[in-house]
């Protein structure tokens, strides 16, 4: 069970996450409080053996958080992602898309997080997606061009004040990428090549940002600085 202002009331739902028997086993049951009490309010039903991920991310310009929730489909790697609103006690479905990794990051500054993923699993296709023009949309607003085999790592958040996401992949030009946005548009930067990063981290030591890459392909670390041009 887990506690979150998904309608943004000011008050927190109790989201609690089960596991049945049926068609669509996984279960996420949200209640909020009334009364002094927590009352069911709706149900999400979903296929899979069981949660991968669950987070939750300010994807629209809704009041509240939406809930983020990955499914393991199956005993093997496929997996499902779907972002979810809630509002007047009821959940709006927003997207539904299969994927291997993903996260949130704000890359445009408008204030709503997109989602970036990798598909499928160790998949060539990179995406972002953005709340969608018509109310309770989410939808694909950007693919990568170009379809880069065996994308691995990721991470998201701000490097020399600018919001992206680092990832990279193991196959091909065994690249580290950053993805960010700039003068309307999603662009993607090689920030070293030839190394195959299986793990990818940032953090700020010193006032300044660092990437380190777990590169597997050619069995080092790397510890790169970055700089504001």
């Amino acid at each position: 069970v887990q506690l979150a202002d998904l309608d943004g009331d000011g008050l927190e739902e109790a989201i609690a996450f089960l596991k049945t028997a049926g068609d669509k086993p996984l279960k996420t049951c949200i209640f909020s409080r009334a009364d002094g009490d927590y009352r069911l309010m709706d149900v999400i039903e979903g296929d899979g053996t069981s949660f991968a991920s669950v987070e939750y991310a300010q994807l629209t310009d809704r009041p509240g958080a939406e809930l983020v929730i990955g499914r393991q489909l199956s005993t093997d790697v496929l997996q499902s992602l779907s972002a979810y609103s809630y509002a007047d006690g009821h959940v709006a479905e927003l997207m539904s898309a299969n994927y291997s990794q993903y996260r949130t990051v704000d890359l445009d500054g408008d204030g709503k997080e997109e989602m970036v993923t990798i598909s499928t699993f160790h998949g060539d296709t990179l995406s972002v997606w953005h709340e969608g023009a018509e109310p309770d949309t989410y939808e694909k607003v950007w693919e990568d061009p170009l379809k880069r085999a065996f994308l691995h790592a990721i991470w998201s958040g701000k490097l020399a004040g600018e919001p992206c996401a680092v990832l990279g992949n193991r196959k091909d030009g065994r690249d580290l990428l950053r993805l960010y946005h700039e003068n309307g548009e999603y662009r993607v930067e090689i920030i070293d090549h030839d190394c195959g990063p299986a793990n990818v981290w940032a953090f700020e030591d010193g006032g300044i940002d660092h990437i380190i890459a777990a590169n597997r392909e050619t069995n080092e670390v790397a510890l790169y600085a970055v700089h504001a041009e």
